[in-house]
């Protein structure tokens, strides 16, 4: 990609080349919804998204109606690994590379949630 100024700041493309570009290399590996209301997630023990991913994942976008800070985890059952802060609203793409074939499960940080839901974008 060219390098560009704009206003004195030296950019490297502008956003939408930067999003054909991901779109360009990314494929979908999964497409995941929690339903908070079915199944609430709670500070105590993790809530289980995937049993296991159908192949490497390099991206993820979230977005999230709870109102409250969850962490992703990855692992078998009570041996999670925290790997990434999920935050009310949403996020742009997150560079995180997760094996084929692992468990993503999901714990709220301060208070269990009840209602809304988590939708997480996961690509390869």
């Amino acid at each position: 990609m060219e390098q560009r100024t704009h206003g004195g700041l030296a950019t490297e493309a502008t956003l939408s080349e930067v999003r054909d570009a991901i779109n360009d290399t990314r494929s979908s590996v999964a497409l995941i919804m929690h339903d908070h209301g079915a199944t609430p997630v709670t500070t105590g023990a993790y809530t289980e998204l995937v049993a296991s991913t159908a192949a490497e994942i390099k991206t993820l976008e979230t977005f999230d109606t709870s109102g409250e800070v969850l962490v992703l985890a990855t692992g078998v059952a009570s041996n999670e690994v925290d790997v990434l802060y999920i935050f009310p609203s949403g996020s742009g793409p997150i560079a995180l590379t997760i094996p084929g074939g692992t468990r993503l499960s999901v714990r709220s940080i301060l208070a269990n949630t009840a209602s809304g839901h988590l939708f997480i974008n996961a690509t390869g």
